[in-house]
């Protein structure tokens, strides 16, 4: 159940969505745990319950601890709302939990399979992510569906087998499903109009792409990478509408690219010289070395033994994050311009903070990432909570009372465990 290394650990029913009761029952749980010591990392989606920088349940949370956390906001949700605004704005509005009241929404819920397929007009992208065996075998059946579907779109030809598939049911919290639906749906006219045509070259272009590019490099420290890699796609497609929805959605959601986390990116990088520069930023933050070198926003970096100007020269240095117990985590105006994803920021700003993730690795333990890269296995999304999530919902249909909800929780996740272990040993049983 769920991803490698991740358990389901507790549930609890608040008394409310606000984020205040949220932060508070979520301390009230760590509160006296190891968590409570520990714990500096912390995942979910983008709601503004979670999410808001004042009383949302993170910041909470945060205060309550009396230290900041590294927050690892859902990528994969983060994928799905420029989608969500684009389908909106260019069809309608939603109508009911499981449809859409536009003329391509109306016509996407039912059967896939008993969609003809015409000769469609194919829509390349020759920078696809390819992903590589393990992860495709570890595809779920819906997104081992989209894979292929977006391999047809892109060659032109849906073989019959894919073309008989079925798809899971269109619901509003599942905008994988209703991509999928997207481009079935574009397979099946040879003139599609205008609308349809730019939908489905959103999902093949954008919507997809950053969906596998999340799959295939899950880790926090790839998160800033993979949201570089969005804002990238977005401003490239070639409808200038469609790039202005999307870009603001991104920009609401900006969460990877906050310089706490485009640093733990940069130390856990493949690239010694974007380490070095993380290395010494960081050091800068805890007031171990100088800040004498700076990061050029527009393009690359500046190092130590370059020019830097009088004014550069005269910039303080940065205030230790271990003075200011918490911070506001408050979303960075993003450059659309940057050209690595360590540009997407002005990290130059003295107000910035080391990532809260690293607070305790040791001087000696960041100066050695110079040479070998940090390691975070922590995923960048939250895929395996939804999982978690929805064991929660079925057991509350099933059974009344937190005891007996929570044990038949950890019953049906150990039946699990149990059904994977036997048929991965057992793989070759057809």
């Amino acid at each position: 159940m769920g991803e490698p290394n991740k358990f389901y650990l507790v549930h609890f029913a608040p008394e409310n969505g606000k984020g205040k009761t949220l932060g508070k029952n979520l301390f009230d749980w760590c509160e006296g745990t190891e968590l409570q010591g520990k714990l500096n990392i912390v995942g979910s989606d983008g709601t503004v319950a979670i999410t808001g920088h004042t009383n949302g349940c993170i910041a909470v949370l945060e205060r309550l601890l009396g230290r900041p956390l590294q927050w690892a906001i859902c990528l994969l949700h983060c994928n799905e709302l420029p989608l969500r605004k684009i389908f909106t704005e260019l069809d309608g509005t939603t109508r009911s939990p499981d449809s859409f009241s536009g003329v391509i929404g109306s016509q996407l819920g039912g059967l896939v399979s008993e969609w003809s397929v015409a000769s469609f007009t194919p829509i390349p992208n020759p920078n696809f992510p390819e992903l590589p065996q393990d992860v495709v075998d570890n595809l779920s059946t819906d997104q081992s569906y989209a894979y292929r579907i977006c391999l047809a779109i892109m060659i032109g030809e849906v073989d019959e087998d894919l073309q008989y598939l079925e798809v899971g049911p269109m619901v509003h919290s599942r905008w994988l499903t209703l991509a999928c639906r997207v481009l079935r749906y574009y397979a099946s006219f040879s003139s599609p109009s205008r609308n349809l045509k730019t939908l489905a070259e959103f999902c093949i272009k954008v919507y997809f792409p950053s969906w596998f590019d999340i799959k295939a490099n899950h880790a926090i420290s790839s998160g800033a990478k993979n949201f570089f890699n969005m804002v990238q796609r977005v401003q490239k497609f070639p409808v200038s509408k469609v790039k202005k929805w999307a870009t603001e959605s991104l920009q609401r959601n900006a969460f990877f690219a906050h310089p706490e986390n485009i640093l733990l990116a940069m130390l856990c990088d493949s690239d010694e010289a974007v380490r070095r520069i993380g290395v010494n930023k960081v050091l800068s933050i805890r007031g171990k070395m100088n800040f004498d070198y700076q990061i050029n926003f527009n393009g690359g970096f500046v190092d130590q033994d370059d020019e830097v100007d009088e004014a550069d020269q005269r910039r303080p240095s940065p205030v230790s994050s271990s003075s200011v117990a918490v911070r506001k985590f408050r979303l960075p105006k993003l450059n659309l311009k940057a050209r690595a994803y360590h540009q997407l920021v002005n990290l130059n700003d003295a107000s910035i903070g080391e990532p809260p993730a690293i607070r305790n690795k040791t001087d000696d333990e960041i100066e050695r990432a110079r040479v070998t890269p940090l390691v975070f296995l922590n995923p960048c999304h939250n895929q395996q909570v939804e999982r978690h999530v929805k064991l929660v919902t079925e057991a509350s249909g099933s059974v009344v009372g937190y005891a007996r909800r929570d044990g038949l929780i950890r019953q049906r996740i150990r039946s699990r465990k149990l059904m994977k272990s036997f048929t991965s040993k057992n793989q070759y049983v057809q």
